[in-house]
């Protein structure tokens, strides 16, 4: 077994404070929900000022966090500003600082940039400062009995910036066959040292001679080993050894005396420490004294077969696997197995195990790309740190590249798994005749900086979440370039140039710099309430996949899946892990009730992919599985190797392995699902044909939570473009009855048409192409969405959902009679009487905002260009003055509707294909959309007569930048393209399918005398206006879907709203609007609160309600005091609050006024922004038995 594993902290869903639902949480999702930003900085060249400016950016645009990576700048002055100077940690501590204020993390790569390095080493030969090491070769041949050797040591040719070598080994071996470099491993030896002669090895320490004659027949080669400091620097440093205990410890010394004890109490607005990928360039992997731990614990001597390890060409494994120059006739991969497994234990034990160690004891987490790059078990490597993170480049999107991790990140207990996305780049050089076309990271053509869109970046977004990531970290933000040095050239650091500095290449400088940041916070909110989701309880996976990986098949430069199927498996619903040794080795990696980690992952069955070695550990652990029951499926052949030379023959344990009826061998990949039912052994996500929606499940104590991704089998972004939509019947493992989150709105609403055995759910969705949908199963009325009956309808054009008040209704877009089941047998018809015919909505106003380079380099000039009427729509760049537009474009139009509009009747809105984020207003209302789905209801929004319509369209910097700068790149498409139509539709409600109302009110009084009770003879207070909204802050809808509007109180201060009924446990919060109420509550300030009976105290505090579940259920004594100020026994404080803790701060910044709760919240389809932004004062809770008359 495995000794304990790095665990990250249990995740804590929401901050505002105890109590706070899984509703309120979605709606409005806490700063740690939120996803982070890499934040590119020169060095100390900043200023405090901008600094503050773009945290704020950040917060304003969506985002919870930054990781802070430093690029090597310097000062042409030669003031200090290097990582890690003076400079730089006063102005990291002012950004921790500010940070704080904001409730916003920091995170800081562990140096300056990557592969990690230290301003702390100065001599390379010294071992105790811990600099990278690495062994080089060269080789002599054509050595025999008759031509033996005597001369000096082979030695390569070692780079300046290298430290001194050191020979550590010559070593010889036969030629078994020399045309395909293989060496006979029985031959291999190697030679005693004390028999090499040394000139002077402090002038010339490679001068070295040995003489060796063969003692068989056969060609030998004789190879001389040195071990040596590469001098590898990274941003001015030198880079630190990554499997020695000297560079780990030297990197924390260097922050715990250098770095945390100078931010002192800011130091706790961290969040995590980062490690980028192993992307430093040796020649073979080193660390002092390897080959003595080695034999220590492999039991053989490593160096006599270190030719099987070493390929000359190779300079850093993280561009391509190495390819060793020789291989031995027998064991070459078992040697290389034990090589690259010490190595990872090198790793593992002397890097990240004291990384972890120290971030522990100073309050913040380990967040580590771990080990790929390398030749190390990415896998097992990922156990060890708190936050593993994975990365859309190296992985090239490839989902089986998350999944590599994701076996760790299940099996591990972790919380977070993150990702750095989405690098792009299209290179198109020319040198000579030669034309050069690069494309990384699976953008469109001329990806690159300034030209990612939005849309773009949910492509890799959702990729990512289905391959188990739940924490996305932009790549990246730039800082601006503001520098008060003596350097600066009007307050910016030298060669800065429009739009601001530029860390690198790959994709969008993300910021404020570019126009479709304006609506950041749109996408952003929507990953964040995805990552909400995708923390929640334990992931679900279905098969575990036996991977046994010290490279990934997946790389930089191998565009190949691990798991190989043309997509069969995962579109078959089954979600699979790949899981290493050290996984299957885990104390909880044990069968219980046919799930392995039932707790965990609770994975279904075991598959091992034509794999031709096998770890002898495993097989043990396979075979107390095959015991328990739990099915193990073998694709192709039986392994018939162990995976390391210590594993022996391994022949009897697969015989025993395979005589379990659980255990069977299939011929190709393309039998797997069959083997898997014949095991019945079923996917929690199952379709009613092969589909390209990918499943992730996250089970909670009191819900199922499935997010659903079409992902139409494309493995580019211009290929998702052309996804088609896909509507098919899903079936969902769990009981209750299924609820739609919508991740655009923070709604949460029951889904009308179902049907569940009780263990299982189905129905039919329709996941737009590139979108997901997320469904959760639950008992009625969780997340405070009740509802009423359930329905079935026959192949129609009918839609059947629920109201805000959880009644069902029925759309169509045509006239006629359809039958509807309920789920009780009963049969309902929804009829409609003749609908509006659709419409095309035309002509279009235009108005841009064109971005162009302003007065400094790191600000845009914003011109209005007024198009006016379109004759059509069209791409900016094809209309006569926006040819090289970048901007924020307006585009807005008029039409009528013929009077009785309202009743009964809606539209759905479609327009067409947008570039890049839109925003759409509606008479006056802005509504929050889909950036996926351009396609929406806005019949609650219509009106009889004329209505108004506004599309505010936002494009990337990229056009402009081109043309500015007079790039040879293809320009983008912006705009509203259209085609805009309005399709009208009726809507009823079905009979026998309301839900039922409750009451709420109900008194405002002038609290004479200032006690706070409601004392005989004092009067009520008329003219008093409250509002009603959910305990999400959104407004609510009444039976009809209309909002309930504000009441107003009578002539003796009495008020009540009718609202629909809410599960037991939920609550609806009423409040005084202080600006409608100004003149009735002129010289009165709230009294004191909670004092006397319940009944007649004041709500300008806390207290509690009861049920409003049941029919005519009614809470009549949400009752607000006021008096005189000189009259009031504690002037109350009335701080600005939001609408989930009395008297707290909330996000928008609205002041509150006094309020009381009540029953629950329920996610109204209207959002009315006006209501909220007037519901002002202390926002309070208020919990009541309800059923009780008023006074």
């Amino acid at each position: 077994m495995l000794p304990p594993v790095a665990q990250s902290a249990p995740y804590a869903p929401a901050s505002p404070g105890e109590g706070i639902s899984f509703a309120q949480q979605f709606a409005s999702p806490a700063m740690e929900d939120k996803p982070k930003m890499r934040w590119w900085v020169p060095n100390a060249l900043m200023t405090e000022a901008e600094i503050s400016r773009e945290i704020e950016s950040m917060v304003a645009g969506g985002f919870g966090g930054a990781e802070i990576v430093s690029f090597a700048k310097t000062d042409p002055n030669g003031a200090e500003v290097s990582w890690g100077s003076q400079r730089w940690k006063e102005l990291t501590k002012h950004m921790l600082h500010v940070a704080g204020e904001h409730d916003f993390s920091i995170d800081f790569t562990l140096t300056a940039g990557w592969p990690l390095n230290l301003p702390s080493i100065t001599d390379v030969n010294d071992p105790s400062q811990g600099a990278q090491l690495e062994v080089d070769s060269a080789r002599v041949e054509g050595i025999t009995q008759s031509a033996p050797y005597a001369g000096l040591v082979p030695a390569p040719a070692f780079s300046e910036e290298a430290g001194t070598p050191t020979l550590i080994a010559v070593t010889a071996a036969k030629y078994a066959d020399a045309e395909s470099k293989t060496l006979d491993y029985s031959t291999a030896i190697s030679l005693d040292l004390d028999e090499v002669t040394f000139a002077d090895p402090s002038t010339n320490p490679t001068e070295a001679t040995v003489a060796f004659t063969p003692q068989g027949d056969g060609e030998y080669v004789l190879f001389g080993w040195w071990e040596y400091p590469s001098g590898n620097q990274a941003h001015g440093n030198y880079e630190i050894d990554h499997y020695g205990k000297a560079g780990s410890q030297a990197l924390i010394d260097f922050w715990e005396d250098e770095l945390i004890p100078y931010y002192g109490d800011d130091w706790q607005n961290v969040g995590d420490l980062f490690s980028d990928s192993l992307e430093f360039e040796t020649h073979l992997d080193w660390t002092q004294d390897l080959l003595t731990g080695f034999e220590a614990e492999h039991g053989y001597d490593l160096t006599p077969y270190l030719p099987g390890l070493y390929e000359a060409a190779s300079v850093g494994n993280y561009s391509a696997q190495p390819n060793p120059d020789f291989q031995f006739d027998q064991n070459s991969e078992q040697i290389k197995n034990d090589y690259y497994g010490y190595l990872t234990h090198l790793y593992v034990e002397n890097h990240l195990k004291p990384l972890n160690e120290f971030t522990a004891r100073n309050g913040v987490q380990l967040r580590v790309q771990p080990a790929y790059g390398k030749n190390l078990d990415t896998l097992e490597s990922a156990l060890h740190v708190d936050i593993p993170e994975t990365e859309s480049l190296y992985g090239d999107d490839i989902i089986d590249f998350y999944r590599i991790q994701a076996g760790a990140v299940h099996l591990g207990g972790k919380n977070i798994y993150s990702i750095e996305t989405a690098p792009e780049e299209h290179l198109k050089l020319t040198y000579g005749d030669v034309n050069i076309d690069i494309r990384r990271g699976n953008g469109e053509e001329d990806s690159g900086k300034n030209q990612q869109t939005w849309d773009d970046m949910r492509w890799h977004v959702q990729r990512a979440f289905s391959g188990g990531v739940n924490q996305i970290v932009f790549h990246g933000y730039s800082y601006n370039g503001q520098y008060d040095g003596d350097s600066a050239i009007n307050g910016f650091a030298t060669e800065v140039a429009w739009p601001g500095w530029e860390a690198m290449n790959y994709s969008n400088n993300w910021g404020e710099r570019s126009p479709n940041w304006q609506h950041a916070a749109d996408s952003a909110t929507w990953i964040a309430r995805n990552q909400h989701v995708l923390r929640q309880g334990e992931a679900k996976i279905d098969v575990a996949v036996y991977a046994l990986r010290y490279w990934e098949n997946i790389d930089i430069a191998n565009r190949t899946k691990d798991y190989d199927d043309g997509g069969l498996l995962e579109q078959s619903g089954y979600t699979y892990d790949f899981v290493a040794p050290s996984g299957f080795a885990l104390d909880n990696a044990t069968v219980e009730d046919g799930r392995l980690d039932a707790n965990g992952p609770a994975y279904k069955a075991v598959v091992v992919d034509n794999e031709t070695t096998i770890a002898a550990e495993t097989l043990d652990r396979f075979v107390e599985y095959a015991e328990s029951g739990l099915p193990i499926i073998f694709v192709g052949s039986i392994p018939t190797q162990g995976a390391h030379t210590a594993d022996g023959d391994i022949t009897d344990r697969m015989s025993k392995l395979l005589s379990f009826s659980s255990v069977q061998q299939v011929p190709d990949n393309a039998s797997v699902p069959a083997a898997l039912a014949s095991a019945e052994i079923f996917a929690d996500a199952t379709y009613a044909n092969r589909s390209t929606l990918l499943s992730s499940h996250r089970q909670t104590p009191d819900a199922e939570l499935y997010q659903l991704y079409n992902y139409g089998d494309a493995d580019t972004y211009p290929d998702a473009k052309t996804v088609e939509d896909v509507r098919t019947t899903v079936t969902l493992q769990g009981a209750g009855r299924p609820y739609l989150l919508d991740a655009w709105t923070g709604e949460i609403k029951p889904i009308a048409e179902f049907r569940s055995d009780g263990e299982s759910v189905t129905m039919e969705l329709t996941v737009g192409g590139n979108d997901s949908v997320i469904v959760a199963l639950a008992e009625n009325g969780w997340a405070n969405a009740a509802a009423a009956a359930s329905a079935s309808v026959p192949e129609t054009d009918l839609r059947v959902e629920y109201d805000d008040a959880g009644n069902l209704i029925a759309k169509a877009i045509e006239a006629g009679s359809v039958p509807v089941t309920l789920d009780d047998g009963t049969s309902v018809s929804a009829v409609f009487d003749a609908v509006p015919a659709a419409s095309v909505l035309e002509p279009w106003k235009l108005n841009v905002e064109s971005w162009t380079p302003g007065s400094t380099p790191g600000e845009s000039a914003r011109e209005q260009v007024e198009v006016g009427a379109l004759d059509e729509l069209l791409p900016w760049r094809e209309i006569p003055g926006l040819e090289t537009a970048s901007g924020i474009g307006t585009y807005s139009t008029e039409f009528d509707l013929d009077s009785g509009w309202a009743d009964g009747v809606g539209a759905m809105l479609d327009l067409g294909e947008v570039t890049d984020t839109y925003r759409l207003t509606v008479n006056g209302t802005t509504l929050t959309t889909n950036q996926n789905d351009t396609t929406l209801d806005i019949g609650p929004y219509l009106v009889e007569g004329r209505n108004q319509l506004s599309v505010e369209v936002a494009s990337t910097l990229f056009n402009a930048w081109i043309a500015e700068y007079q790039l040879d790149k293809k320009p983008s498409d912006y705009g509203l393209l259209g085609p805009v139509t309005l399709t009208p539709y009726r809507w009823t409600q079905l009979a026998g399918t309301t839900l039922g109302t409750a009451q709420i009110g109900d008194w405002v009084w002038h609290d004479q005398n200032g006690d706070g009770r409601q004392d005989a003879g004092e009067p009520g207070i008329p003219g008093v206006v409250l509002s009603i909204t959910g305990n999400d802050g959104n407004p609510v809808a009444d039976a009809d879907g209309r909002v309930i509007e504000p009441a107003t109180t009578d002539e003796h201060g009495k008020y009540q709203f009718n609202v629909p009924l809410l599960r037991a446990d939920a609550q609806y919060n009423v409040s005084i609007d202080q600006t409608a109420s100004a003149e009735a509550l002129r010289g009165l300030v709230p009294t004191i609160e909670g004092v006397g009976d319940p009944d007649g105290d004041s709500s300008t505090g806390t207290a509690e309600t009861g049920d409003l579940s049941s029919d005519s259920a009614h809470d009549l004594t949400l009752d607000f005091g006021f008096t005189e100020e000189s009259t009031s026994s504690t002037p109350p404080n009335i701080p600005s609050g939001d609408h989930d803790t009395g008297g707290s701060s909330g996000d928008d910044g609205v002041q509150g006024g006094p309020l009381a709760t009540t029953g629950a919240s329920v996610s109204a389809v209207l959002i009315l922004a006006a209501i909220i932004a007037l519901a002002a004062g202390l926002l309070l809770r208020r919990r009541r038995n309800v059923n009780r008359t008023a006074e």
